[in-house]
């Protein structure tokens, strides 16, 4: 289980140095640089505009304090969906990537498997199939929004961090791309079971 106050710490120590980074940018920054003949000289770029001269060392530190907090923080990275098509691509190539019906199927597999993982009672999902298809279908767009805020409750509710989860999986199933091809391959057609069943 992560603890959410120690990242959070994490994240108030990375801030902090990167604001002291930022600080001795500025502080020794300067306008000009003293020429060989002993004069102070400007610089200005091509729409006349003053630029500031910063010393190596404290740039390099804020570059450094800048990566290791896009590195440790998911929002400032390419987002998790679009690092999750690759590994599509390399397991599964663009048809069955693409094959609506079959994405159902997983998405509902692994939520079924969460649940299960979770302790919760397999009485209760037949009793919200048939409530949710009785009633009128929704916008894929808002649901799927439904769906990441439904999450993100769940794992609260259950001491979980869902980006770090998504991203150790992600990780993980990388891993398996040859299990997983195979495992694809040996699957029956047309079924939702992701095996044949005897």
């Amino acid at each position: 289980m992560i603890d959410l106050n120690e990242r959070n710490a994490a994240l108030g120590d990375q801030l902090e140095t990167m604001v002291a980074a930022v600080d001795d940018v500025i502080d020794g920054r300067s306008s000009t640089f003293r020429a060989r003949n002993g004069r102070n000289v400007g610089i200005k770029d091509d729409n006349g505009e003053k630029c500031w001269i910063v010393p190596s060392d404290e740039m390099f530190a804020l570059e450094s304090a800048l990566a290791e907090f896009k590195t440790s923080n998911v929002r400032y990275r390419k987002s998790f969906q679009n690092r999750v098509a690759p590994w599509m691509e390399a397991c599964f190539g663009p048809e069955i990537s693409s094959d609506r019906l079959e994405r159902g199927d997983r998405l509902l597999e692994e939520v079924l498997e969460l649940l299960q993982s979770g302790d919760y009672p397999v009485d209760r999902v037949a009793a919200l199939t048939d409530y949710v298809f009785e009633r009128d279908k929704g916008e894929p767009h808002q649901e799927v929004g439904g769906v990441m805020v439904t999450l993100a409750a769940y794992c609260m509710a259950h001491g979980l961090d869902m980006h770090h989860a998504g991203e150790d999986e992600l990780a993980r199933i990388w891993t398996k791309v040859e299990e997983i091809r195979a495992k694809q391959a040996a699957k029956p057609t047309g079924s939702a079971l992701p095996v044949a069943v005897k």
